[in-house]
């Protein structure tokens, strides 16, 4: 997944007579920064996956992270089924292909509510240190999207 969800300000510093530009940046799973000696980082954060401590990962990100995957994994199931629709037509008297939508229409609603829940963690430390102290829950503060 890519870092870029929440964009810092962005960073000029001027070394040895040569001006240098980046962009911090923090996703759902990633985070990029400048680290000494000119060495751009992006890296996961979630070291343990679900089981980081809150104020590592915060909560609501590990929730739509969750959601967001059993999205994937409902949406990736879908299209077996329509696969598999060639050679079964129905299972317990019902039309694969009316299963594989209604089950698509339920990963549907797990995307949508992982992409609701990810703006709850905008009050977390890490992203106040990042985007400035007005970021709040769905105020992303100085960062852009």
């Amino acid at each position: 997944m890519t870092p870029k969800w929440l964009l810092g300000q962005p960073v000029i510093t001027n070394e040895n007579n040569m001006t240098k530009f980046y962009v911090p940046s923090v996703g759902i799973y990633n985070r990029c920064i400048r680290m000494r000696h000119d060495h751009y980082n992006c890296a996961p954060f979630s070291l343990y996956g679900l089981a980081t401590d809150s104020a590592v990962y915060p909560g609501p990100w590990k929730a739509a992270l969750f959601f967001l995957s059993l999205c994937a994994t409902v949406q990736f199931s879908t299209v077996l089924a329509g696969v598999m629709s060639c050679c079964v037509q129905s299972v317990f008297k019902k039309s694969v292909i009316s299963l594989a939508g209604a089950a698509q229409s339920l990963g549907g609603l797990f995307g949508v509510l992982g992409l609701l829940l990810y703006p709850w963690g905008w009050g977390a430390p890490r992203v106040k240190r990042l985007c400035g102290e007005y970021s709040e829950p769905y105020i992303p503060g100085d960062c852009s999207i």
